[in-house]
């Protein structure tokens, strides 16, 4: 058999593999969180293994979904779907181990698996088996809900142990925006931002024909004409949301806020729950423009700066300027205290009048956070600041979170 390894080291080296992992893989993969949960069942030591700590976060789930795995991943003791966030860790005993891990989420019954054998003795392995979700079930999920984990693990056709760890699903609105890995070093994620702008939401058509009926353009079509009219179109948004009453909110307040733990997250509302109450906080209102207005092909892309978000959208396919949008500003006036047309014996602007002055005040206000945060955004090794290209995101292979809205 193998060297005999002590719990402390055991741990060293499943971290030092981690941080391999980390430093080889892209920049999907999530800090090591640690459980308190060790087995030595003979001569065999392994443990469960989750990334997230006792969380699962479907938003994460569906939004990486569609990132291709890596083929020439060259990292030979991560085995596996190297972005699953349920695994085990385990200490080879022997060379040529044959290895079957098996991990069963009850709640959501779905069971995955991993079969190969461990070519180096003495060596610690991370194992992540592909788990089949059921996204279709992960979108509906608003609550955060307790779920059993079972991890089971054969070694040479053997039945070695069982252990169930008790974990927390929870809802889709909770975005992980940023980790800290096993050394502490904090992870920026919230390019994941990019999977709550769904240009697909079936309320969009909806939305763009309701704009029409504003008469500020004929039709939305994208570049196909020229700068003005892209400013005319996404003023034609603006100037829906505006009559429908849309205030900001500062609501962002998830379960785990302030409660010190390694994963951050923020609540981010669908297209339509914002609709809903007609309310918006900053990445709100900028996933909800981006969406609309990639839908009608403008190219859109979200700021983040310390502690605000605000939209940005190119002029021109070839992406040679662009310009930025303050969503917040939304809620600057009341339409309803204006008319719908001006009357000769009335001095008062109409609706659509004010609602301009307040979109080019919305224009200026981002242009100039824009410029006054330039620095810092200009700078890639500056994790403050961020810019994400939504189409970019999608090349990557970022998702759109589906609406359950039917």
């Amino acid at each position: 058999m193998g060297k005999k390894y002590s719990f402390k080291i055991f741990l060293l080296v499943i971290l030092l593999a981690v941080n391999t992992m980390v430093l080889q893989s892209s920049n999907y993969v999530i800090a090591s969180t640690k459980t308190n949960v060790q087995q030595r069942l003979g001569n065999i030591d392994w443990r469960p293994y989750l990334r997230f700590g006792n969380a699962l976060y479907p938003s994460y789930l569906i939004a990486t979904a569609g990132i291709p795995d890596d083929d020439d991943d060259d990292t030979p003791h991560i085995l596996g779907n190297p972005r699953s966030l349920l695994g085990i860790g385990i200490i080879n005993p022997a060379a040529n181990t044959s290895v079957r891990v098996e991990i069963k989420i009850d709640q959501l019954g779905v069971v995955g698996t991993f079969q190969d054998k461990l070519q180096e003795p003495n060596q610690a392995y991370l194992i992540f088996p592909k788990i089949p979700y059921p996204f279709d079930k992960l979108t509906k999920i608003k609550q955060t809900t307790p779920a059993n984990v079972t991890f089971n693990l054969f070694v040479n056709g053997k039945a070695i142990g069982q252990q169930v760890e008790t974990i927390e699903i929870h809802s889709i609105n909770e975005c992980v925006r940023g980790y800290k890995n096993s050394k502490g070093k904090y992870h920026d994620t919230r390019w994941m931002y990019a999977a709550y702008v769904n240009e697909q939401h079936p309320l969009i058509d909806q939305l763009l024909g309701e704009a029409l009926d504003t008469k500020v353009v004929k039709a939305f079509n994208g570049y196909q004409k020229s700068k003005d009219q892209v400013y005319d179109q996404v003023f034609a948004i603006w100037y829906l949301f505006q009559r429908k009453g849309f205030n900001y909110s500062s609501i962002t307040t998830t379960p785990t806020s302030g409660t010190g733990q390694k994963v951050k997250t923020q609540t981010v509302r669908f297209i339509n729950e914002s609709l809903r109450t007609a309310q918006a906080n900053c990445v709100d209102g900028s996933v909800l423009f981006a969406s609309m207005l990639r839908k009608i092909g403008i190219d859109p892309f979200l700021v983040v700066i310390p502690g605000h978000c605000f939209v940005g959208f190119y002029l021109d396919k070839e992406h040679s300027e662009k310009a930025f949008l303050e969503t917040t500003l939304l809620g600057h006036n009341d339409l309803d205290k204006y008319p719908e047309k001006a009357s000769e014996d009335s001095k008062k602007k109409t609706k659509q009048e004010v609602s301009y002055k307040t979109f080019n005040k919305a224009l200026d206000a981002a242009e100039e956070r824009y410029l006054k945060n330039k620095e810092g955004l200009d700078d890639p090794k500056d994790n403050e600041y961020l810019i994400i290209d939504i189409k970019k995101q999608r090349k990557r292979g970022i998702l759109p979170i589906p609406s359950d809205e039917k």
